[in-house]
Formats: structure tokens, sequence, C-alpha cells
């Protein structure tokens, strides 16, 4: 099987408090990983080392990135050369644009009104299947995401935001929830050429769900005590 780990598995593992099964198991990598590495600021060089250390023992350097068209492809490449090649100062100044745009994403004025107007019922929101959201919310979801997307991975982007906006499993909104979102996003963007997507955050699991339900994706999101289960059969 060939698991995508999200980040929070990746730091238990390397707390010592998880131990991930082997068996017939291939864990992959991103550059979110190592983007969120050094999103840590003046932890970023105490924990580099041990880190890289962690995705390389789990990983053995199987890494997912997009090729030059923009579609996902499987590599063999160590963890410390492609934090390397993205800590270049050009890429530097793209992640430090990025994160700007983040902190000054505002959420939309009109919330209240969409929820209104397209009848959603927020006390159950957290309860709707794919197809329930597609029949409900699937014209909002078009015309968000045909406005904001450019690419596959933006989809996955676009579609996590305007489920967080209509408070499908809604992220407590914080300074930095903007940009965690588009971390989340990007994790499961990535996992979509794998069988499953490891993670222990149940408002990402869900979203993710929905956006591999919607367009047809094998993949599922599942929680780390699932995945054992299933490794155990």
């Amino acid at each position: 099987m060939n698991i995508y780990i999200d980040n929070n598995i990746l730091i238990d593992c390397e707390e010592g408090k998880i131990k991930l099964p082997t068996k017939n198991v291939q864990y992959f990598y991103s550059y979110v990983h190592l983007q969120e590495l050094i999103e840590l600021g003046d932890r970023f060089e105490a924990l580099k080392n041990k880190r890289l250390e962690t995705i390389q023992n789990i990983t053995n350097d199987h890494f997912i990135m997009n090729d030059d068209n923009n579609s996902l492809q499987r590599y063999i490449v160590a963890p410390e050369t492609m934090l390397t090649c993205y800590m270049n100062p050009i890429n530097m100044k793209i992640m430090e644009s990025q994160k700007m745009g983040y902190k000054s994403f505002a959420i939309d004025k009109n919330r209240d009104t969409i929820i209104k107007e397209m009848d959603i019922d927020i006390r159950r929101l957290n309860n709707y299947s794919a197809s329930d959201i597609a029949k409900q919310i699937g014209s909002l979801i078009h015309y968000y995401i045909i406005n904001t997307s450019y690419t596959w991975q933006n989809v996955f982007s676009s579609f996590f935001n305007i489920l967080d906006l209509i408070g499908f499993w809604r992220d407590k909104l914080t300074e930095k929830s903007n940009m965690a979102r588009s971390y989340d996003a990007d994790h499961a963007y990535h996992a979509s050429i794998c069988d499953y997507f490891v993670t222990n955050d149940k408002r990402t699991m869900n979203k993710a769900n929905v956006v591999y339900q919607t367009y047809g994706y094998s993949t599922k999101a599942i929680s780390l005590d699932d995945f054992i289960k299933i490794c155990c059969v």
C-alpha cells in the first residue's frame, strides 16, 4: 500500500508517541512537510536534523511532487536534498509572499447570506455526505472553484476553503488558520495518488474525503487507528 502521512502523524512518530506499521507499506512525503518545518522559525535549526532523519526513516526517501505538466509523480529523493532546493532565495521569497496572502485572507462577509439562501442546516452540516454536499451546494462549489483555481492543486485549496466557509468541519479561526488550511489541502492533494491519506485531524480528514469522492479519487483519508486496523487484517 502507498501511504501519505499528514504532518501531525510525522511529529507523533518523531516524539515516540506512535509507531507506524511497516509490513507491505510504503510511506511518502512532499514539500509540504518541509514547508511546515521551515515555518517553525526560531525552532527550525534545533529541529531540522531530527525532522529530516524522521522523514527519511519513515519514507526511505520516497517523495511526491508535480512534474513539468503539473501531474503528480513518485520519486526517490532525500529530504535534505529537497530542503536545500526549497530554501533557495527565490523559493523563500515566494513562500513569504504566500504567507502574507494567507494572513490577509478575509472570511467571506457574505457567509451568512450564502448559508441562508442555500438552505444549509449548519447543525447537521458535519453529517453531510459528499453526495449531500454536491446536491445542496454544487453550484456554489463550481462557481467558487472556476474563479479561484488554475491547477488541480488549486482545486483542492479552493474546495477546502469553500467547505470551511459554509461551516463543514470548520477550522478554529486564528491568525494562522487560513495558512494552515492551505497546508492541509496541499497534503490532501499530494496524497491523492496514494491508497490512503493518514491524518489525526478530523477536519482535514472529512474535507479531504469530500474532495476525493467528488472527483472520483480512490484515495481515502483515514485516522491512524483505522489505518492500523487495516494493516492488521
